[in-house]
């Protein structure tokens, strides 16, 4: 799930976890805390600046699972991606997540889930605004994406509406990559109702 740019402001991000996750800017620069996690981002079109554990030439932050906080901080990332597992971030440290978060927001994937399918799709969707994976977080809205693809929000779809709610920044939600929903602010959404009142209206002008 992203702030949908259309509406302008930033984003928030709906990872593995269910929880909504403020985003600070373009994802660009990430580091992985594991080599898995590092390759399907690779595979993806990332830019990979750092990951925990071994993956190639991307630099060392640590052993797998087990980032460094100071060397992630160095790195300057956008965000930080975590595996997930139980449904929360896959950690050797469950502390190791609180620190992570004062550098970049930290966003958690199920990299098993449909063989990484459903993990690809998602990471797309936060990479997209960037422009480096060539997909439209917009993309195709259908009917069938709009039902079964909201489950993984659960009990944590009040808190992302009162997140809406307290910044004015509009959610789109988005399943295996595609949009399916968006949430507005009340303002915003009387806002749209009065721009389409006054398009229809210059149209029956014509």
């Amino acid at each position: 799930m992203s702030i949908g740019p259309a509406f302008g402001g930033g984003r928030t991000f709906v990872d593995a976890t269910g929880a909504p996750v403020p985003l600070r800017g373009p994802v660009r620069r990430v580091v992985a805390s594991d080599p898995s996690v590092g390759a399907l981002l690779l595979e993806i079109g990332a830019a990979v600046v750092g990951c925990a554990g071994r993956l190639g030439d991307v630099p060392s932050v640590g052993e797998a699972r087990r980032p460094d906080a100071a060397r992630v901080a160095a790195l300057r990332p956008d965000a930080v991606i975590t595996g997930c597992r139980e449904g929360r971030h896959d950690l050797a440290q469950p502390g190791t997540v609180d620190a992570l978060r004062r550098i970049a927001p930290v966003i958690a994937v199920d990299v098993a889930r449909s063989d990484g399918a459903v993990a690809r799709a998602d990471l797309r969707a936060l990479l997209g605004s960037t422009g480096r994976t060539g997909v439209d977080p917009l993309g195709e809205l259908d009917e069938e994406a709009a039902a079964h693809g909201l489950e993984r929000l659960g009990p944590r779809a009040a808190a992302l509406v009162r997140e809406v709610a307290r910044t004015g920044r509009p959610a789109l939600l988005t399943d295996d990559g595609r949009a399916v929903a968006a949430i507005v602010d009340i303002a915003d959404y009387r806002r749209l109702q009065e721009l389409v009142e006054l398009v229809r209206e210059l149209r029956l002008g014509k």
